[in-house]
């Protein structure tokens, strides 16, 4: 599925607005469960089809369409209506997350995570991460890299 979300929490650890930040959490899963259960056939293809080529830095909503065979208008009028999204925010917010992801968990460049995740340019993707994670993603790699040293 396209959302994923792990909490780790010691109890002797946690104190009142803890738990809710833990029930915001757990309402915010809720919520995509629910979301996830409404969904349409045709989002939930157009879903797979993304997370399975969002890597492909030609990837548009017309080749998704013309996959799951139906216009580009319907596909994107479903998306925003059934997401909430546009077909370009998610296909962003699979990018970022995929970076993100691979900036905490590997050593590779910012070249190659943003060619991994399918930005052509290192520059179109560095902006675009800042505008969507508020960092550069030089700066993120480094905040990380800084958390595990203390």
């Amino acid at each position: 599925t396209y959302f994923n979300l792990t909490i780790y929490y010691h109890m002797e650890d946690i104190f009142i607005q803890d738990f809710v930040h833990l029930y915001k959490i757990y309402d915010q899963c809720k919520r995509q469960v629910e979301q996830q259960i409404k969904m349409s056939p045709i989002v939930k293809q157009a879903l797979t089809y993304i997370q399975q080529h969002y890597q492909d830095s030609s990837l548009t909503l017309e080749r998704v369409a013309d996959e799951l065979h139906i216009t580009s208008v319907y596909l994107s009028r479903m998306i925003k209506h059934e997401l909430g999204i546009s077909y370009v925010g998610l296909l962003t917010q699979m990018r970022i997350n995929k970076a993100v992801d691979l900036l905490k968990t590997t050593d590779l460049s910012i070249r190659d995570i943003a060619e991994t995740v399918g930005y052509d340019t290192q520059h179109y993707f560095s902006t675009t991460f800042k505008k969507v994670v508020g960092i550069s993603p030089m700066q993120f790699k480094n905040d990380v890299e800084n958390v595990h040293l203390s």
